[in-house]
């Protein structure tokens, strides 16, 4: 074997070890709805104030230059946990389609590595329920083709939601809204004394 052979050998021999040794990082994702690129300070914003994001932001990578697969939630998610075009997956809008046990996900390799895997929030990736009216499409006639839980996607651990959750008093909505106040722009946060009703999204931790 020639020098250049062992050289070769040896830095092989060492990045292996170095890689195999190292402490495993953890990885935090966050993806939050309607929000642009200017939103954050971290990336220039001076009137929104988010701390702990510049903080993280600080901490690890920010990706400047990278797109969304999709302009709306389902896509966005299924290409990021998947890095396939959501439109190869069914998965084209909001509510539409589910992540299938074929695909692999983000959470299945980092589990091959010795991770443990979360995912906390808006799910959206398919209905979380058969039998209750939940959300969008759960418990919903002819929606049990797309039931698709976190849990079979590689997810050890999961508190979430199919689709939309209420800003303040996430699972309540007011009997009659004040002026200015609707249920798609949002309401005032329901104090003691005012009448209210269940928003008609739960959250989900298991099968059923």
């Amino acid at each position: 074997m020639d020098r250049f052979k062992i050289v070769a050998v040896f830095i092989f021999l060492l990045f292996h070890s170095l890689i195999s040794h190292a402490q495993k990082p953890n990885i935090i994702m966050i993806m939050t709805d309607d929000q642009g690129y200017m939103d954050v300070g971290f990336n220039g914003n001076q009137k929104i104030k988010t701390p702990n994001m510049d903080k993280l932001a600080s901490m690890g990578l920010v990706f400047d230059r990278f797109y969304s697969a999709g302009p709306v939630c389902s896509p966005t998610r299924a290409s990021y946990i998947t890095g396939r075009n959501p439109l190869r997956m069914g998965i084209g809008n909001a509510n539409e389609g589910h992540m299938k046990v074929e695909e692999i996900t983000l959470a299945e390799l980092l589990k091959q590595q010795g991770y443990a895997t979360g995912h906390f929030g808006k799910w959206h990736l398919g209905t979380l329920t058969k039998e209750t009216k939940d959300g969008n499409r759960g418990g919903r006639p002819g929606q049990e083709e797309h039931y698709s839980l976190p849990s079979m996607h590689g997810y050890d651990t999961y508190f979430c939601s199919e689709s939309k959750v209420a800003t303040y008093d996430p699972l309540k909505v007011p009997e009659e809204f004040e002026a200015g106040e609707s249920l798609r722009y949002g309401w005032k946060a329901i104090g003691e004394g005012r009448p209210s009703k269940a928003y008609g999204t739960y959250y989900w931790v298991g099968e059923e």
